[in-house]
């Protein structure tokens, strides 16, 4: 049972490891060698991060210590692009598996390592298909649109139109915007994102955003931002992605209610919520949310909030999401504080 064991560990497909508490591996099986292109038993006894990029190296040891106060079985950083470090430098995606073990003289953990570079590639495939249909789609709909709200200006003119006629146009101007919007994220999001640095008021943005957006007669504003708050981000990136939040919490309140903006400094941080009082969600549907085409919505792509999270991911910031059916709704981006 033994030798069986034994042949289990070395000749399994994938890269196993065994890393005590402080990093060091403490044995690499033969996967793991050709995997990371080293020679054998050459892994032993070197510190883990060596594996890893340098510049996500602090990161890591931040997650191990947090994984060393509360082991257990886990996917690491499940919601993370993860990467390995060949012997020559290179780098490749990778999926990794915790397990603790209460061995002795010292417990370890046992990680699992796969290499995705395959499965990377066809899902980047898929996803470059996606884009070019989605930009053909949306530069298709931009001139009958256009062309429609041009008609839609020129009997706004008209001065014997009916209060019927009237709310009509209302309701073909509402249709427009929120037509362009679909057009904006099917192409904002086959869009490669280039961030860069700028200096900004977090403040000032929100009304920006916010001034740009078609707010209905049956809901309240609030705003709770805390004096002059600024930092350094990509200012079109986070703009975009606030006006589709703000946008997303709009639709939620078809029957009214109140849309609550925040931003304030804590720390080294900066967050800026958004909130409102509409339908709420299922923790099973906010799970789903970030998926591409899935939406909850009867005129929607889908395609909103994986935007919004994607830009703001792109301006180096997380997105957070916490909700409850009938209450409403709350989004938390956080920014690091940069001077």
């Amino acid at each position: 049972m033994r030798i069986l064991l034994d042949d289990i560990f070395e000749f399994a497909p994938d890269g196993i490891f065994l890393v005590a508490p402080d990093g060091e591996i403490l044995l690499a099986n033969k996967q793991a060698e050709v995997m990371f292109g080293h020679e054998h038993g050459e892994l032993t006894g070197k510190r883990v991060e060596e594996l890893i990029p340098e510049r996500l190296q602090e990161k890591h040891i931040a997650y191990r210590n947090g994984y060393t106060s509360q082991p257990r079985a886990r996917a690491m950083g499940s919601d993370l692009t993860l990467f390995g470090k060949r012997k020559d430098g290179s780098e490749f995606p990778v999926d990794i598996m915790l397990s603790p073990l209460q061995q002795k003289p010292r417990p370890a953990v046992m990680a699992i390592v796969r290499d995705i570079t395959e499965r990377t590639r066809t899902e980047m495939e898929k996803i470059d298909a996606t884009n070019n249909v989605a930009r053909s789609v949306a530069h298709d709909l931009r001139n009958p649109l256009a062309a429609i709200a041009a008609a839609s200006y020129l009997l706004d003119s008209e001065t014997k139109m009916t209060e019927q006629g009237r709310r009509m146009l209302a309701l073909i101007n509402r249709n427009i915007w929120a037509a362009e919007r679909i057009v904006s994220n099917l192409l904002d999001f086959s869009s490669a994102v280039k961030p860069k640095a700028e200096e900004l008021r977090i403040d000032l943005l929100l009304k920006d955003a916010l001034a740009g957006i078609v707010i209905p007669s049956n809901v309240n504003v609030v705003d709770h931002c805390e004096g002059i708050v600024s930092t350094r981000t990509d200012q079109g990136l986070l703009k975009r992605a606030v006006t589709n939040l703000i946008a997303n919490a709009l639709d939620s309140m078809s029957n009214g209610g109140t849309l609550s903006l925040g931003c304030r400094s804590l720390n080294n941080q900066i967050r800026i919520t958004i909130a409102d009082t509409g339908t709420g969600m299922s923790a099973e549907t906010i799970a789903k949310l970030g998926t591409l085409f899935f939406t909850t919505k009867a005129k929607g792509m889908g395609i909103g909030f994986a935007t919004s999270k994607r830009f703001v991911e792109g301006a180096g910031s997380t997105l957070e999401l916490t909700s409850q059916l009938g209450k409403g709704t709350i989004v938390t981006v956080k920014l690091p504080r940069v001077p």
